[in-house]
């Protein structure tokens, strides 16, 4: 999000000078026992945000979400927390929570791009596909070009079996992925642009043109437990 909220306010602190006053003297004690304590509050905060990000970033979702759902209560106004605990509930299938979530933080944050795109995505996995294709177009007014967007859009597109300007997209996306580090293009991301490139050729009788590409998916990313767990979803493995 553009918007991101201070952890904690450090409105509290008060800086007194030291005068020799044994009464300002106790004030600047005080004062600088009040910002340790609060310096240790935002640590610990921090320290949380960072651990569930991290457990994210391993695909430990469910343990994300037990500490995204300890920051909420600690920093209840952070629009940072509640945006990456909607991200960890849409994957772990959750996607009516996470529309919540969204939906209560565009209220908070009007046309925020970022908020269109993973309302987009979490609509598109509800079967609203129409309202998808509305909101990843809006995302796209405020966003730089960027092959996730791309992708999102294609897929919305294979959703609504519009097959061919599905495919136009993918093939806009893929110099935006190939610019990419190679560990980008080795993502789930990626195997998910491939994937639904293949269902779009499937779709419109060129199986001959989309057996290579799911055969490129089960050997490019042998041993990627979360795009084997896809493909299999999918009864591509």
């Amino acid at each position: 999000m553009r918007v991101l909220l201070p952890v904690v306010s450090c409105a509290a602190v008060l800086l007194v000078s030291a005068c020799g006053d044994d009464s300002k003297s106790k004030s600047k004690s005080a004062s600088n026992a009040a910002a340790t304590r609060i310096d240790a509050g935002e640590a610990r905060l921090i320290g949380l945000h960072e651990q569930a990000l991290s457990l994210r970033a391993q695909g430990k979702n469910a343990e994300a979400l037990k500490s995204f759902d300890e920051l909420i209560v600690l920093a209840p106004s952070d629009l940072r927390v509640h945006f990456n605990r909607a991200v960890v509930l849409a994957e772990l299938d959750r996607n009516a929570e996470a529309l919540a979530v969204y939906d209560d933080l565009l209220r908070k944050t009007p046309n925020d791009p970022q908020l269109f795109q993973n309302r987009a995505a979490v609509l598109n996995a509800l079967g609203r596909s129409e309202e998808a294709l509305i909101e990843v177009d809006r995302a796209m007014q405020g966003l730089a070009e960027s092959p996730e967007l791309r992708v999102l859009r294609g897929a919305v597109l294979v959703k609504l079996a519009r097959y061919d300007e599905a495919l136009a997209e993918f093939d806009r996306a893929d110099p935006l992925l190939a610019a990419r580090p190679p560990e980008a293009q080795r993502s789930k991301f990626a195997a998910e642009a491939l994937l639904h490139r293949g269902e779009a050729l499937e779709a419109l009788g060129r199986a001959a043109e989309a057996a290579p590409i799911f055969e490129r998916l089960r050997t490019q990313f042998q041993g990627n437990a979360p795009v084997e767990a896809m493909l299999r979803e999918r009864g591509r493995l």
